[in-house]
C-alpha cells in the first residue's frame, strides 16, 4: 500500500524542505513526479517525503481566527497582556500566539501531541 496519493506535494528525502514536485501517478512501485515545465521524474517511494506545509496565514489572520477563544480566556485585553507582573504589548503577544499555532499545526500533521517533551509513548 502506497503512502502517497496523486496530488501530494513531495520532496527528496535528502532535502525535505525543497519541493521536488507533485505526484502525477503511481507506476509499478515508482512515482511519476511532475516537476513543472512539462517535465517529470521517476522516483522510488523510499526516496521521497511529503512536504510539511504550514498554512500561509499572517500573524494577524491567525490571531483573528483564534480571537473568539482568546477573548473567552481573557488572553489579550486593552492592547496589552500581563504575566507575572510584566506587561507585553499586543504585537508581541500576537506573534507568540501565531508561533505557537504554527508549531502545533505541524506537530498535529505529524500525529504528535501538542505538548512538547515528556515521556514518549
Amino acid at each position: 500500500m502506497s503512502k502517497f496519493k496523486v496530488g501530494d506535494k513531495v520532496a527528496l528525502k535528502s532535502s525535505p524542505c525543497v519541493k521536488l514536485g507533485v505526484i502525477d501517478s503511481d507506476i509499478f512501485g515508482y512515482y511519476l513526479i511532475d516537476i513543472g515545465n512539462d517535465s517529470y521524474k521517476m522516483v522510488e517511494e523510499d526516496d521521497i517525503v511529503l512536504i510539511e506545509e504550514v498554512p500561509d496565514l499572517s500573524d494577524a489572520e491567525i490571531y483573528n481566527m483564534l480571537k473568539p477563544k482568546l477573548d473567552k480566556a481573557d488572553v489579550l485585553k486593552y492592547g496589552y497582556y500581563y504575566h507575572d507582573h510584566t506587561m507585553f504589548n499586543a504585537d508581541e503577544t500576537i506573534k507568540a500566539i501565531a508561533l505557537a499555532y504554527r508549531s502545533g499545526y505541524l506537530r498535529a500533521k505529524k500525529g504528535r501531541p501538542f505538548k512538547i517533551g515528556g515521556e514518549k509513548e
